[in-house]
This record gives C-alpha cells, structure tokens and sequence, in this order.
C-alpha cells in the first residue's frame, strides 16, 4: 500500500516493491505493480520481464495480458504485442475484448486480413458497433481497387501534355498486396510530337 502511494515509478515505489515480491513471489499481482512502476520509469524491458513472470503465474488472468499489451504498445514493440494478445486468445478464446485488441495490434502492423479474422471472431462473441466499424475499415484495407485518370497540360508557348492510365492494388498473401501502374503521355509543341508510356508492377510486404 506505501508502493501505491508513493509517486508513481520512483525509485521508492519500486524499492517498496520489490521488497513485498521478496516476501510474496507467488503474487502475480504484485508483479503487475511492479512492472507498471518499472514501465512509468523508463525501465521497459524489466517492466516486461515482470509481465511475463506475472503470466506465467496467472495465464488465466486477462489483466496480465492487457497490462502487458499496454506497456508493448507504448513501447511500439509490435511483434511482441502480438504475441502476447495471440497468447491471449489462446488463454481465453470466448473473451471478445482479447480477440478485439489482437485485432487492433494486427492492424497496427498492417496485417489486415488477419486484423479482420480476429475483429470476426471478437463480433461472434460479441456484437458492438465499435469493433464492426474497425472489421469494416481493415475490410476496406484488404479490397481490390482500380483508378483510372486522365489530365492535360498546356502553356503560352503551346506545349501541350496528355496523361491517362489506371492504377491498381489488390491483397496477394495475408502479408503481401500487389499494385499496378500504366501511364501513357502524349507530349507535343507547334513543331514535334512523341509518346511515352509507363508500367510498373509494386509489391509491398511485411
């Protein structure tokens, strides 16, 4: 209780602390504490290591979980997030706020079609017009879309320029979208005239 009312993450709350884990080391609770005090001061990765000793202790308990997603979260350790909100719903499969958070991690690192199995299953559980609007956003992510345009150009000296062409992006893998680009430009002045044209295929991957 001293630990609680000292500021948070000083150097007093920690030492309190770990002085209550010496004579509680089965308390994944007070591991929690701890690892929030140690996360308030800088210390991220012993923050962590608290964490992860807390969920060993307690793997059924969704605060070591959440706690731990916060702390990875503002640390922008994506992949551990992950990880860690993955463990999660292995834990407790019927928990919609775990598949939710999992959603959002897996968005976060652009992994849209995983995002929207996890937001899929968090909505099974449980209906909320929050989590269909991010299954709805991370759906839009994964669609394939084709944009033609067309511009033109011209200035005193009559140069003129015309542009036309489509792009295009679909989702490949769960991990990989590819992209189309087709471009044709007809350039021409009062004395000459040419044509280019323009492809190109992008991939991007995570």
């Amino acid at each position: 209780q001293l630990a609680q009312l000292a500021p948070k993450g000083s150097e007093e709350a920690i030492a309190l602390l770990r002085r209550y884990l010496a004579f509680e080391p089965g308390d994944p609770w007070g591991r929690m504490a701890l690892g929030d005090a140690l996360a308030k001061s800088g210390a991220v990765s012993a923050a962590v290591e608290q964490y992860r000793r807390a969920r060993r202790q307690a793997p059924g308990e969704s605060d070591v979980y959440a706690g731990l997603g916060r702390i990875l979260s503002d640390a922008g350790r994506t992949d551990e997030l992950i990880a860690n909100y993955e463990e999660w719903t292995s834990q407790q499969p019927k928990n919609a706020a775990a598949w939710l958070e999992l959603g959002r991690a897996r968005q976060k690192a652009h992994r849209y079609p995983e995002a929207a199995d996890a937001y899929a299953q968090s909505l099974a559980i449980k209906q909320d017009d929050r989590t269909f609007g991010l299954l709805d956003g991370v759906l839009k992510e994964t669609a394939f879309f084709l944009i033609p345009y067309v511009g033109r150009g011209a200035d005193s000296d009559d140069n003129k320029v015309t542009r036309w062409g489509l792009e295009g992006d679909w989702q490949l893998t769960e991990r990989s979208r590819l992209g189309l680009h087709a471009e044709r430009s007809d350039v021409s002045d009062p004395f000459t005239s040419g044509t280019a044209d323009e492809f190109a295929l992008i991939a991007r991957w995570w």
